[in-house]
C-alpha cells in the first residue's frame, strides 16, 4: 500500500507544483493504478486479518485525511523511483528499487 500511496501523493505534488488543480479522484485513481501495477508485478501476502479490499480502502482514506490538509506551498522536490541494477557479489540477479526526489 505504501508505495501505492506514496505515488499517489506524487501525482498531487506535481500537480500542485505546476500550478494545475487536481481532482481527489485523479489523486484516488493514481492510487489505483500504481496498486494493480504493483500487484501485477509482484505476488502479494496480506497479514492476518487485512485483506486486499481493506487496505485499498485505508489507502485511499489516507488519500482523503491529507488532502483536507492545507496544500504544501513551495514544493520544491517530488519523489520519482528509479531501479538501479546490482552487478556486483552474488546478488546480481537482484534489482533494487529506490525513491529520490526530482524537481
Amino acid at each position: 500500500m505504501g508505495s501505492a500511496v506514496h505515488e499517489a501523493l506524487a501525482t498531487y505534488h506535481r500537480a500542485l507544483k505546476r500550478g494545475d488543480s487536481i481532482h481527489p479522484q485523479e489523486i484516488q485513481q493514481s492510487f489505483l493504478e500504481t496498486w494493480i501495477d504493483r500487484e501485477d508485478q509482484q505476488h502479494v501476502t496480506y497479514k492476518s486479518g487485512e485483506s486486499r479490499d481493506d487496505l485499498i480502502a485505508q489507502g485511499i482514506s489516507l488519500l482523503e485525511l491529507y488532502q483536507k490538509e492545507p496544500p504544501p506551498l513551495q514544493i520544491m522536490l517530488i519523489e520519482q523511483s528509479f531501479l538501479v541494477p546490482l552487478t556486483c557479489c552474488k546478488l546480481s540477479h537482484f534489482v533494487a528499487n529506490r525513491r529520490i526526489l526530482s524537481r
